[in-house]
This record gives C-alpha cells, sequence and structure tokens, in this order.
C-alpha cells in the first residue's frame, strides 16, 4: 500500500506509534501556518512519518531540500537520497502530457522508492513514460478556442503557484486568490514581476488572503475580482486570446467559497465544459 500523508494526518501516528516501513519525503515547504504556530511546529507533525521507524526502517530524502538534513540527523533508520534534478529516462519526452522541474523531482522520488523495492529500471521508465498526469495538478482540461486551461486547484501555496507558472508555457490569464494560511507572497510577487513572466492578467477570488494579495502584487495586472466563480472564469475566458492558457492556481486556501480545493477543482471543470 502506497500512501500520501499530510502533515495532518501525520500527526495521528502518535496514536499507534508507527511509521511507515519506507518513507519519502518529497520537499518541505512553507505552508499552513494558520494551524501551526511556527515552521518548526510543522517540521515536527512532518517528522512523524520517520519518527517511529526501527534500525531496519527506510528514509528516502531529496538531496536539494534545506528541511532534508535536519530530518536525516534524527531518523532511526536508514537515510537514503535522490537528486530532483537528474535526468529520468521516459520524462519529458515527444507527446509527454505532464513536465517541469517540480514533476522531475517527484518522478525522481517515484523512481527511487521504486528501485529500492526491486522494480527494474526498463518497468520504471515505462510508467514515466505512460504517466499522464492526476486531476487537479496542472490538469489540462479542455482546448477551446485555441486556449488552454488548465486546473491547478492543489496549489494552495505561492510556491506551488510559482511552480506552475514555470511549466506553462505561452501567456498567462491567472486565477488567483482565496483563503488565508499566513504564507508568505514574496517569491510570487518575484515571479510575476519577472520580465520572463508570461502572466499577462489576473483575475482574483474573494477570500481573506485577497486584500493581502493586491497589496503584495499591485493592482497592474488585476482585471477583476469576484465573490461568484462563474463570473471569474467567464471573464478569464474573455481576456485569454487564442495560443493562451486560463490557469486556475490560487495560490491559496480554498475555504470562504468552496467546500475544499477538490470542489473548487470540480467546478472549474464544469464551467470550463460548459464554455460554448
Amino acid at each position: 500500500m502506497i500512501l500520501e500523508l499530510s502533515s495532518f494526518q501525520l500527526e495521528g501516528l502518535d496514536a499507534i506509534r508507527t511509521s511507515p516501513r519506507t518513507a519519502a519525503v518529497t520537499n518541505l515547504m512553507v505552508d499552513h501556518l494558520n494551524r501551526y504556530p511556527d515552521m518548526a511546529s510543522y517540521m515536527d507533525a512532518k517528522r512523524r512519518i520517520f519518527m517511529y521507524q526501527g534500525s531496519g526502517d527506510g528514509l528516502l530524502l531529496n538531496r536539494h531540500d534545506a528541511y532534508s538534513e535536519a530530518f536525516a540527523t534524527t531518523a532511526p533508520g536508514r537515510v537514503e537520497w535522490f537528486r530532483p534534478d537528474d535526468a529520468l529516462v521516459g520524462f519529458g519526452e515527444p507527446g509527454s502530457t505532464w513536465g517541469g522541474s517540480h514533476n522531475l523531482a517527484n518522478a525522481n522520488c517515484a523512481a527511487a522508492l521504486a528501485r529500492s523495492s526491486g522494480i527494474a529500471e526498463e518497468a520504471i521508465a515505462e510508467a514515466i513514460r505512460g504517466f499522464a498526469g492526476v486531476p487537479y495538478r496542472q490538469e489540462v482540461v479542455r482546448v477551446h478556442r485555441g486556449v488552454r486551461y488548465i486546473n491547478d486547484t492543489a496549489a494552495t501555496t505561492p510556491d506551488a503557484t510559482v511552480a506552475a507558472l514555470s511549466s506553462v508555457s505561452g501567456p498567462i490569464v491567472l486565477l488567483l486568490g482565496g483563503a488565508d494560511k499566513g504564507l508568505d507572497f514574496t517569491g510570487l510577487v518575484a515571479s510575476l514581476a519577472d520580465p520572463r513572466s508570461r502572466v499577462t492578467d489576473i483575475v482574483l477570488l474573494e477570500g481573506s488572503a485577497t486584500d493581502r494579495l493586491v497589496a503584495s502584487v499591485g493592482e497592474g495586472l488585476v482585471r477583476g475580482r469576484h465573490r461568484a466563480f462563474p463570473d471569474a472564469v467567464t471573464q478569464a475566458s474573455q481576456l485569454a486570446g487564442s495560443g493562451a492558457a486560463v490557469l486556475l492556481s490560487p495560490g491559496c486556501a480554498s475555504f470562504g467559497m468552496f467546500v475544499n480545493e477538490f470542489d473548487r477543482g470540480d467546478q472549474f471543470n464544469a464551467l470550463v465544459h460548459a464554455l460554448d
């Protein structure tokens, strides 16, 4: 059984004092500071993925992640490393529908886990070659009138939005904003201000983080601010010309306008498919 566990779920491992026999941490970025008082507390929650391991268990860490060294020094079991930027057979080949440095890092982590389980390189390459991505994470929903509509609702942090912006080609109309998690928008602001940025327009979703976003990003690219999601999607579609992408990558949590991030993604997909 392979599980992806959030920090919230990992907290529950205290009750059974058990960690997975094999654990992996892809990376650790600042998040959920509306729940944890500081980054150290967030790290402690993540630490539970290996804290209850035995000496014969394994922990796989990202060689280029700043927080991994701290994890490595306290792991009770065997520590192994993966390099997020290693070239992988099958990744980014012609016809591939997914790419980007963050996806390469994820693929390298998965490949390292597969190797440690004795899976052959040929099988790993074939799996990577045939993988088409997952829903809600840079999911290409539709190409309509020459515009790509991309659902990245799982991007609930500014860092995740920055990763999406670096992966999507062509001009971008960005759907941004939502509920505040107390995160720093500095990196996102720098990405949007970069002369190489392809973001031509920003359509904001109402939420507790949106005032702070506007204060950080400025009004220059902002074309609208909406409490009704259909209005936001409609405006974004009107702003996007042929060859552009409408990218839902909010950089914020979904609560307020939506039940959760997946509700936000499902509504986006339905609205995009209803465009005529």
